[in-house]
């Protein structure tokens, strides 16, 4: 790995803007570099971006890359159409061999919470749920993809509140949340499963997990006409009906 030193510390920076602020752009950091390496570099700048955005649930695009050069929009949609038919997160080393272990080497030195989050997934069982992955995080929970070992076996996708968010204001917005949640009754909100409490007293609750893609690429990849594309809109907009009759509206929305 003696070869990617010269990126480690950009590599480093990028991630931790991305972490504290507005996503960083790539652009300017491939500037910092000879044009010679921007190519490699380029590639370690895409895994940390698209797994940060992966991360914080944003919709990744082909399109969102167009400034970075006209091969990349491509490069990208094929990155997302590998990890999409494996039914995973967009892993680094679909963007470049050499990812892999130097983006996981910097993020682990560059967010404390990180040792926690990859022991946290490494056999741990909250329950009688067995967690796989972490497929999500949000304020004041993160969200992992589950096996649950018993009474019967299957995935679900478990919401469990973060170490150290203790407060009683964060606690019964939590709370708050599941109890939503679970009053829901539509076939395109997925459903609350379970919910309790780890050893140590932190809250989670536990629902269906429902594999997919963005609608807009599902739209884009199969070639949807305006009238298709329209009546996939619908079906979204009579689940948001469905929240806002319960007295529940969406503040990402």
């Amino acid at each position: 790995m003696a070869d990617n030193g010269p990126f480690a510390g950009l590599v480093r920076r990028f991630y931790l803007e991305h972490r504290t602020g507005p996503r960083p752009q790539i652009a300017s950091y491939l500037s910092e570099v000879e044009p010679a390496q921007r190519d490699e570099l380029l590639k370690l700048l895409l895994a940390v971006d698209i797994e940060c955005r992966q991360q914080r649930g944003e919709l990744v695009c082909a399109s969102d890359y167009q400034e970075l050069g006209p091969d990349v929009p491509s490069l990208v949609s094929r990155i997302l159409s590998d990890a999409e038919r494996a039914g995973t997160p967009v892993p680094s080393t679909l963007i470049a061999p050499q990812a892999d272990h130097l983006v996981a080497t910097v993020i682990r030195s560059s967010d404390p919470s990180e040792p926690e989050k990859a022991s946290s997934t490494r056999e741990q069982h909250v329950g009688p749920y067995r967690l796989i992955k972490s497929i999500g995080e949000g304020g004041m929970g993160a969200v992992y993809l589950a096996e649950q070992t018993a009474p019967v076996r299957r995935q679900v996708a478990l919401k469990l509140i973060k170490t150290g968010m203790a407060g009683q204001e964060v606690l019964r917005r939590f709370q708050a949340e599941r109890q939503t949640l679970a009053v829901m009754d539509h076939e395109n909100i997925a459903k609350v499963l379970d919910a309790g409490s780890t050893d140590d007293g932190r809250l989670y609750f536990v629902m269906e997990y429902v594999p997919g893609i963005p609608m807009t690429r599902y739209a884009d990849e199969h070639r949807l006409t305006l009238n298709e594309r329209l009546e996939l809109f619908v079906q979204l907009c009579r689940a948001l009906q469905h929240a806002h009759q319960k007295a529940v509206l969406h503040p990402d929305i």
